[in-house]
């Protein structure tokens, strides 16, 4: 503490240069004393400092949790890395066991065509389950095993058969089908 020259001249300054100290080192109250101990915070832990954890990617039952995120209707597990995202095709990587991510898509992918290919599974034409036929966006979804991640999912967005235009020879049967129909 720095005191101005002469303002403590003889027992007078003395005295109040001690008060003035020792009014910090009081043994008074501080704001929290008295307070049950469950209303006061502890303080932050190193750990506490960083980020929250993570939530947990598997459930108490084994399966891959539901993430909040959706693609073309379809929600996606907890635990996924895109890779990739553009026009039509979304790509992402995981760490958990392909078996694991084949059990979370085969429950929530309505089709009529599962393609096995070793360790691959390719879901053809699939919606997700819970959705409006009419109204849901096709899609192939790809799974299978990768290098560096356990498995990797592909997700295809397919055009809508309104808006994909004919190939030549839909084209040709429709006009021998509509000539059929009407020889005039």
């Amino acid at each position: 503490m720095i005191v101005p020259r002469g303002a403590c001249r003889g027992r007078a300054g003395l005295r109040l240069a001690s008060a003035v100290l020792c009014l910090g080192c009081s043994g008074g109250p501080t704001d929290t004393e008295g307070e049950a101990a469950e209303f006061i915070a502890p303080p932050p832990t190193p750990e506490g400092l960083g980020e929250a954890p993570p939530p947990p990617v598997v459930g108490p039952d084994g399966e891959l949790l539901e993430s909040d995120e959706r693609v073309l209707g379809l929600v996606l597990p907890r635990g996924l890395e895109e890779m990739a995202a553009y026009d039509l095709r979304h790509v992402y990587t995981t760490d958990q066991p392909l078996d694991l991510v084949l059990r979370y898509f085969g429950t929530r992918l309505v089709t009529g065509v599962v393609e096995r290919s070793g360790l691959e599974a390719t879901y053809r034409n699939a919606i997700p389950a819970g959705v409006d036929a009419a109204s849901a966006v096709h899609m192939d979804v790809v799974i299978g095993p990768t290098s560096g991640a356990s498995a990797r999912i592909e997700i295809i967005e397919l055009p809508s058969p309104i808006l994909a235009e004919p190939s030549e020879e839909e084209v040709r049967a429709r006009i021998e089908v509509y000539l059929r129909e009407h020889p005039e």
